[in-house]
């Protein structure tokens, strides 16, 4: 198995009694490492003289080796370690393949931010670099905060500039924006920004034709009230996708059926139908959930108010029983007062 070996001299032969790896072809992905080590003898017991070279270039003088690949490794190589005793050589070469390693992208969202406020056209910013070096692809998609609406995409295939644009003026509320970058080998990875606010107003033209109700015709001007309270307040007031400011305050609105919606950053939104009637006030008062509870907390807060009315039936049918025990029987005895005789 060793016919390989150069041997400088027979009379002090050296003999390579075990190596690793013991294979002659190794196969490791770039940025992963092998070790390599040789035990060898001779007769006279000569110290030994190590040259370990990786294509050969010297690496290492010292009985073991380790070769540590990086992301630029991809090929073949091949190590060599030459044994010496001042004498002779012998020496061991290794191949070792090493395959390339594609690296996912790295991607940043750089606007917007926590605390922006867009309207109209607003701006996309983000970075993507490839560690390899390979070109990109990027998608952009965006979601309303509450996360049981799915993303949206807006832009597919976009080239990487780092800079997209988009007309907002179709949202309001809070939102996030999502961007994934590709290379063409199909590695991505993508990055999500913080909560940030939409806010446009809308024109009286772009609102939905009111319905008229019984006894009004379309061009009824007949108005009332609604008195928007929020805790905490500083909502957004949203009334049929128009706003209204912010809490807290009293608004004239027109006498029929409405869609009151408030929004305030890190807080999840709050929705409410109602009916205004002519010269009446519609009093809200809400109380904004903090979107870290997310919406399970919501949920159990009706369970809590469900049991909380069951348990005020249920004392609410006692008390009625109790009542109806302390009554007199109509078909029993009269009073004594009733027997006398006139």
């Amino acid at each position: 198995p060793y016919s390989n070996w150069l041997v400088g001299d027979l009379d002090r032969a050296i003999n390579i009694d075990s190596y690793t790896p013991s294979g002659n072809k190794i196969t490791i992905n770039e940025g992963e490492s092998i070790s390599f080590e040789i035990n060898a003898s001779n007769n006279d017991n000569i110290l030994f003289g190590y040259s370990w070279r990786i294509d050969g270039v010297e690496s290492g003088t010292d009985s073991k080796f380790r070769y540590i690949s990086d992301y630029n490794s991809a090929g073949t190589h091949k190590i060599t370690c030459y044994i010496n005793d001042g004498k002779g050589n012998v020496s061991k070469t290794w191949e070792v393949e090493v395959k390339n390693v594609n690296r996912k992208p790295e991607v940043s969202i750089t606007s917007p931010v926590s605390g922006d406020i867009l309207a109209g056209v607003a701006s996309i910013r983000w970075s993507a670099l490839d560690p390899d070096g390979d070109d990109l692809t990027v998608t952009i998609m965006i979601r309303p905060t509450d996360r049981r609406q799915a993303w949206r995409t807006i832009a597919d295939g976009e080239a990487n500039d780092g800079e997209y644009s988009f007309d907002t003026s179709n949202l309001s509320g809070t939102y996030k924006i999502k961007v994934t970058a590709k290379d063409r080998y199909g590695a991505f990875d993508g990055a999500v920004s913080d909560s940030f606010l939409i806010k446009n107003i809308m024109p009286e033209s772009a609102l939905p034709p009111a319905t008229p109700g019984p006894g009004q015709t379309g061009m009824d001007s007949k108005t009332g009230y609604v008195s928007i309270n929020s805790f905490p307040s500083g909502a957004m007031i949203f009334i049929d996708g128009r706003d209204f400011g912010e809490t807290n305050k009293k608004i004239e609105i027109s006498s029929r059926a409405h869609t009151v919606k408030l929004l305030k950053d890190k807080y999840l939104p709050w929705e409410k139908s109602i009916t205004v009637e002519e010269g009446e006030t519609v009093k809200i008062n809400a109380l904004l959930i903090p979107a870290v509870l997310g919406t399970s907390f919501v949920k159990f807060l009706g369970i809590i108010l469900v049991l909380i009315i069951a348990a005020a039936v249920i004392i609410s049918q006692r008390k009625g029983l109790k009542r109806l025990k302390k009554q007199p029987d109509p078909g029993g005895p009269l009073p004594d007062e009733d027997l006398k005789e006139e």
